[in-house]
C-alpha cells in the first residue's frame, strides 16, 4: 500500500515560478509569470487538482468534502489525503487516507496521535465501522486518535472528479481554528504538492483569558496590502498584553513577515530574519515603514483600536519577491503584567498568497 509520509514539518509549495503553479479546482490552473515587470496569470488545464471545504465551519462535528479534479479521469485517482490541524504537522491532528478499488488495502485510513500507525483500511474484518478507525489498540499500546472521530464516508468517482465526503465529530483536546491541508495522487504518477485549502473551528470553553476573534480578509492574494486582525481580552488590553501576527508557510518565526503590536506602547515591532529578536518599529498611522527580508510593513495604513475588551489591529504590509507563495496567518495574544499570564496560543486563522 502506498502510505504517506509521517509529515513532522515541512513547506507548502504551491507557487513556483518559471514552472508548475498552484492548482485551481475546476476546469484550469495558472501559472504565474514576470513578464516586462508585471505578474501575468496564464490559463492552463490542470492535470490534477483538489479543493475541500467543510460545512458548517465550527463547531464539534462537521462534514468535510475533498474533491479531486482528474483530467485522465477520476477512476485514475489513487490516493487522497486530507489533513487537519493548527499547522503542517501529522503528530495530534485528524489525518485520513483513502484508497479507492477494490483491493485488500482499498479504503479509509486514519492516522493515530503519535502520527506513527495508519488505523484501517474501513471497511474490513477489523474496522468494521469508520468509528473503529479512532480506537487504541491497548496491546500495542497505540492510543488511537484522541482528537477526531470519522462518524461516516462517502466516495464517489463521477467523470474528471472524484469526490470523498466524512462526517466527523471532534473532541475538546482539538478546540481552536486549524487548517485543512490536502493532497492527492493518481495512477499516472501525477501528483498535487500539499495545499492549504480552507479552515475550520473546534470550539473551547468560555474565554477567560485573551483570544484570537480573527482576521479580514480570510484570504488574500496581492504584493501588497492590509489585514485586519481582532483579538479579545476580558481582562482588558493594558495588562503588559502583546498581539501578534505571524505569516509563513507553517508556525515558524524565521523568515517569517513576524508582527508584533503593544497596546501600551501603541507600537508595532517587525521581527528581524531570524525571529529571535526585534528588526525594528513604527508607530501606527506615521509615514514610515519598517522591514526585513520578507515584509515591509507600512506605518501611513496600519492603524489599531481598542472597544470595550476588543483589540483592531490593521497591518498594511508589502512583500518581497523571495516571500512569493501560499503562507497562512497565525496569531496569538498574551497578557505579561504581575497577576496576569494568561495566553492564547496560536491560532491559524487565514492565508495570504504572495504572486
Amino acid at each position: 500500500m502506498a502510505k504517506p509520509l509521517y509529515i513532522i514539518r515541512a513547506a507548502l509549495a504551491l507557487f513556483v515560478f518559471s514552472g508548475l503553479s498552484t492548482a485551481a479546482f475546476g476546469q484550469s490552473c495558472k501559472e504565474y509569470m514576470r513578464l516586462g515587470g508585471r505578474v501575468v496569470a496564464i490559463e492552463n488545464q490542470c492535470a490534477l487538482s483538489v479543493s475541500a471545504s467543510a460545512n458548517p465551519t465550527s463547531g464539534t462535528s462537521s462534514t468535510f468534502t475533498l474533491s479531486v479534479a482528474d483530467y485522465s479521469g477520476s477512476q485514475n485517482v489513487a490516493q487522497v489525503y486530507l489533513l487537519t490541524n493548527l499547522y503542517f504537522n501529522a503528530i495530534d491532528s485528524c489525518y485520513v487516507s483513502y484508497i479507492p478499488g477494490a483491493a485488500s488495502n482499498s479504503g479509509l485510513y486514519l492516522l493515530n496521535d503519535p502520527a506513527n500507525q495508519w488505523h484501517g483500511p474501513y471497511p474490513s474484518t477489523q474496522y468494521s465501522s469508520p468509528q473503529s478507525l479512532s480506537q487504541p489498540i491497548p496491546s500495542t499500546g497505540d492510543p488511537g486518535n484522541t482528537h477526531c472521530t470519522i462518524t461516516s464516508m462517502n466516495y464517489v468517482p463521477s467523470g474528471n472528479v472524484a469526490t470523498l465526503t466524512l462526517g466527523a465529530n471532534f473532541s475538546s483536546s482539538f478546540a481552536g481554528t486549524k487548517v485543512l491541508f490536502a493532497t492527492a495522487t493518481d495512477n499516472l504518477g501525477q501528483a498535487v504538492p500539499w495545499q492549504a485549502v480552507g479552515f475550520f473551528t473546534v470550539p473551547g470553553s468560555s474565554v477567560t483569558e485573551p483570544s484570537v476573534s480573527g482576521i479580514s480578509p480570510v484570504t488574500t492574494f496581492a504584493w501588497s496590502g492590509s489585514v485586519t486582525t481582532t483579538f479579545y481580552d476580558i481582562n482588558g488590553w493594558f495588562n503588559g498584553n502583546v498581539a501578534d501576527v505571524l505569516l509563513n508557510n507553517f508556525l515558524d518565526g524565521s523568515h517569517a513577515c513576524y508582527v508584533t503590536y503593544s497596546p501600551a506602547m501603541n507600537t508595532v515591532y517587525l521581527l528581524n530574519d531570524a525571529g529571535t529578536g526585534i528588526g525594528g518599529s513604527i508607530t501606527p498611522g506615521t509615514p514610515t515603514t519598517v522591514s526585513n527580508g520578507q515584509c515591509t510593513v507600512n506605518g501611513a495604513g496600519t492603524s489599531s483600536s481598542i472597544s470595550g475588551n476588543t483589540l483592531t489591529v490593521t497591518v498594511n504590509v508589502s512583500f518581497s519577491p523571495t516571500f512569493g507563495g501560499d503562507r497562512i496567518f497565525y496569531l496569538a495574544a498574551y497578557e505579561n503584567a504581575p497577576g496576569f499570564s494568561g495566553n492564547s496560543g496560536w491560532q491559524s486563522v487565514g492565508s495570504w498568497t504572495v504572486p
